[in-house]
């Protein structure tokens, strides 16, 4: 009935498309922009350094760095598959370890991104006529609805 249909296919595919239209609203990224944003998976003093240059608008960073602790930041980079090189120049001592963000950072965004309109097509196609009569005119009533208590 009228009082449950925000819990059915409506109320689903609402909110489906709230959350899509929210991703896809924060995947606008700025030129320039080359911030990676990952969870904290590790709280040395190191990561903290990591996750500052992870987050930051710096596409390269040189770190001189002791063997054990380059090591342990090759092995968190590539745990958790990001897009950025570790390469060590074996120069002076300690050796330093260059790290790159790399242009896969925007190709994955840019698949996310078309992923997302893609799933939000389909959505819209639900709420718009795909689904049949009733359902949708439920879907329709609901919008409706929500649209007065704004």
């Amino acid at each position: 009935d009228e009082a449950r249909a925000p819990w059915g296919l409506a109320g689903l595919l609402e909110r489906s498309r709230e959350t899509l239209e929210s991703g896809l609203a924060g995947l606008q990224r700025k030129g320039g922009d080359w911030s990676i944003a990952v969870p904290k998976t590790c709280s040395c003093r190191d990561c903290v350094v990591l996750h500052e240059y992870l987050r930051s608008s710096k596409p390269a960073l040189e770190w001189p760095l002791a063997k054990e602790r380059r090591q342990h930041i090759h092995g968190r980079i590539d745990g958790m598959g990001l897009p950025v090189t570790h390469v060590t120049r074996r120069k002076g001592s300690p050796f330093t370890l260059v790290l790159t963000k790399t242009k896969e950072l925007f190709r994955r965004e840019a698949e996310l991104r078309r992923q997302y309109e893609q799933s939000l097509a389909r959505v819209e196609v639900h709420l718009g006529g795909g689904v049949g009569g009733a359902r949708v005119g439920r879907a329709r009533k609901v919008r409706k609805k929500r649209a007065k208590h704004r």
